[in-house]
């Protein structure tokens, strides 16, 4: 399975106004929730780092640094302008490993079959 790293920064503020000046510096806002539970960690990525995880019928892991700590993460949904198909935003799920049974996530997986 590859691996996309990603570089983004922590998001202080939330709201219209904080987002649209991300959308404008071309980065995408981003949340990360952990698969355990916890907080939620808001962010904003470069537009273009997102792209390789995106648009590719490959299942892909994100591997985000925000301030030095690194997140392993699962797409878990993406919103797209309903003009342009340009990203709006993207959640994340962290993968947190030795979570008990009832904190585990189900994912369906694409098969591709060759031969």
């Amino acid at each position: 399975m590859e691996i996309i790293a990603l570089q983004g920064h922590r998001k202080e503020t939330s709201g219209k106004v904080a987002t649209s000046k991300i959308r404008r510096n071309n980065q995408v806002p981003a949340v990360v929730s952990k698969s355990g539970g916890g907080d939620a960690l808001q962010c904003a990525l470069d537009a273009a780092a997102i792209r390789n995880l995106i648009y590719t019928p490959k299942f892909k892991l994100a591997e985000i640094t925000l301030n030095g700590a690194k997140h392993k993460c699962i797409v878990k949904d993406i919103q797209f302008h309903p003009v342009t198909d340009a990203v709006v935003h993207v959640d994340f799920l962290e993968l947190v490993p030795g979570l008990n049974s009832r904190q585990r996530f189900r994912s369906v997986l694409p098969a591709r079959l060759r031969g």
